[in-house]
């Protein structure tokens, strides 16, 4: 019975409509690390009496390569609520030609299907080289199908469906930032020098060399180069910026790390602080505010002198 129910689940021809079914993958799309071991999930949608369902699923070998397969619980429940089980149709890794083949049908003839959403199965993948892979559904209706099972004959029948495919894409992450600057202080007399640290951090996933030039409006102060940073690394830099030769205003100081090959994410490149150098007091007045002092203290210590001697 076995054997023949499980047969019959890849020969018959009769095609039930089902508009609103869809095999579809999660997540449709992602980026991931060379060396990045992940899950692709298989799932349905809007499936009424499901007995059994099969796939073949296409990759980029040169990109991906198929570890394992695990059944998802879908199926699996629905057979086990009524007291019965799945059965594993062969399932087939192919690293070469790049396909996983891959089915389960209910193990012998059940009242109910299983009817709503859920995940069919999941497909574990390592990402060996950087690239693109699409991961799209080979051969639907052939290859890759839906069956219920007609009550009258007790044959099993085809779900039309709408297979939805994916894509991975397969980068190194090349990403440098600012992520602070700090003066020593905002506001400054002319002559003055400021203190200013500037932190950055390599936020992709291989070492980076990249220049971080510091300036003040459109004047640069200096440039400063990071040799070889870590991924994950952060580096502090100490700048030192003279004010003599300004003139009295605000001015706003800029951090800007280089964007490094590859970089795609350039917002955090920059960090920006305003600075307020204002005018020294004269010196004239210093000098003679001074010697006012001076000389109201003589007085008044000539007049208190003078008392004392009374």
């Amino acid at each position: 019975m076995l054997a023949g129910f499980t047969f019959t689940l890849s020969v018959c021809s009769v095609s039930l409509a089902s508009p609103d079914t869809t095999v579809y993958l999660e997540p449709l799309t992602s980026t991931k690390l060379p060396g990045t071991v992940f899950n692709i999930t298989v799932s349905i949608s809007d499936v009424s009496d499901l007995y059994g369902w099969q796939f073949n699923l296409t990759f980029n070998s040169a990109v991906l390569e198929a570890l394992e397969f695990h059944e998802g619980p879908f199926l699996k429940e629905a057979a086990l609520a009524q007291g019965g089980d799945t059965y594993d149709l062969p399932t087939t890794f192919n690293n070469t030609a790049g396909w996983v083949f891959a089915g389960r049908a209910f193990s012998t003839p059940l009242d109910d299907g299983a009817t709503g959403s859920g995940v069919l199965a999941y497909v574990t993948f390592n990402a060996t080289a950087e690239g693109s892979s699409s991961l799209q559904f080979y051969g639907p209706g052939t290859d890759t199908f839906l069956n219920t099972m007609n009550r009258d004959t007790q044959l099993p029948e085809r779900i039309s469906f709408t297979p939805v495919g994916g894509s991975i894409n397969v980068a190194l992450v090349h990403d440098v930032a600012i992520t602070g600057l700090t003066v020593s202080e905002s506001r400054v007399t002319i002559g003055d020098s400021v203190s200013i640290v500037v932190n950055v951090k390599n936020n992709g996933s291989v070492p980076e060399t990249f220049n971080v030039t510091l300036s003040y409006d459109s004047t640069v102060i200096e440039i400063r180069t990071v040799s070889g940073l870590a991924a994950g690394d952060s580096k502090s830099l100490s700048f030192t910026w003279s004010t003599k030769d300004l003139v009295a205003q605000d001015y706003t100081v800029t951090a800007t790390a280089s964007t490094v090959s590859g970089e795609t994410q350039t917002a955090d490149n920059v960090y920006s602080a305003v600075v307020s150098v204002a005018q020294p007091f004269p010196m004239e007045i210093v000098v003679g505010a001074i010697i006012v002092i001076v000389i109201v203290v003589a007085i008044a210590f000539f007049y208190l002198k003078r008392r004392s001697n009374k």
